[in-house]
């Protein structure tokens, strides 16, 4: 991993990636940007940063660029940041499984024992859905 030496504010890139998921490359987008933070250390706070990332997945740059000026889908960045809050989100990475619910990194070791309860619930006719 090449991590920016500072944590970059990223609500600008959360918010391009909603425009990218209206224009039908949402998942393309978050994994190339995910790719650029972790892989390459690019700092998503810098919103020209965002615009090789765009152009990577097929997006319009000056499309893009005017959904973050005009601040589009602060909105929805936001209710998704209050939702994440709502259900007890404090960092991240979190996670929810089926009705689980953890925050942080963990090992394989609990991905598995909570991915098999949830399989073993649903099989036993168990709602395995998440309750905030």
């Amino acid at each position: 991993m090449n991590r920016p030496e500072r944590v970059p504010y990223t609500r600008l890139a959360l918010e391009a990636t909603e425009a990218a998921k209206q224009a039908g490359v949402g998942e393309q987008f978050h994994e190339a940007a995910y790719r650029a933070y972790w892989g390459d250390g690019v700092d998503l706070g810098v919103v020209e940063n965002l615009k090789p990332i765009a152009e990577e997945v097929g997006l319009d740059w000056p499309t893009l660029h005017k959904h973050i000026e005009d601040r589009t889908y602060k909105e929805e960045v936001e209710k998704q940041y209050q939702d994440a809050l709502n259900i007890g989100v404090t960092g991240i990475p979190a996670y929810v499984i089926g009705r689980f619910f953890f925050v942080g990194a963990q090992p394989y070791d609990v991905f598995k024992q909570v991915a098999e309860r949830a399989i073993t619930m649903m099989e036993e006719g168990e709602d395995p859905g998440f309750k905030s």
